[in-house]
């Protein structure tokens, strides 16, 4: 997955269908859509998403031979792929994978990851450092 409009750093997220199956998420979900309910957990909508070259302006190529089914949204990306959800489980289902946001109220909310956090502090010469620490 790469970024196509910016060279800035993003840090991923990703969500498993196994995760939104929960009716009191599927009210959420029906109530504001999906896109947004995205956006409420993290995944940052102003970037769009390529895979491999594609960026959902061709049409997608599904190979059912192919054991990982990638197509794309806008800002995130739909995989089939066995994975582990947010409950440590192993699944093998589709699993939402996008940017991470790094706005202000994201950052301010108590949901956003440290890396998020740090990418947020727009600091060049930290990332850099941490990066050459192995972080």
């Amino acid at each position: 997955m790469n970024d196509k409009n910016t060279q800035v750093a993003k840090h991923p997220i990703f969500i498993s269908a196994s995760d939104i199956v929960a009716p009191h998420i599927r009210l959420i979900i029906d109530r504001v859509g999906f896109d947004k309910f995205l956006y409420m957990i993290g995944f940052d909508n102003t970037i769009d998403i390529t895979v491999d070259g594609y960026t959902g302006d061709e049409e997608y190529k599904y190979n059912p031979h192919e054991d990982n089914q990638t197509t794309v949204g806008n800002f995130y990306q739909t995989d089939f792929v066995k994975h582990r959800n947010r409950s440590g489980d192993v699944v093998t289902c589709y699993r939402y994978v996008g940017w991470e946001r790094t706005d202000k109220e994201w950052i301010n909310s108590g949901n956003a990851s440290e890396m998020a956090k740090l990418l947020a502090k727009n600091d060049p010469s930290l990332l850099q450092e941490l990066k050459s620490l192995g972080g």
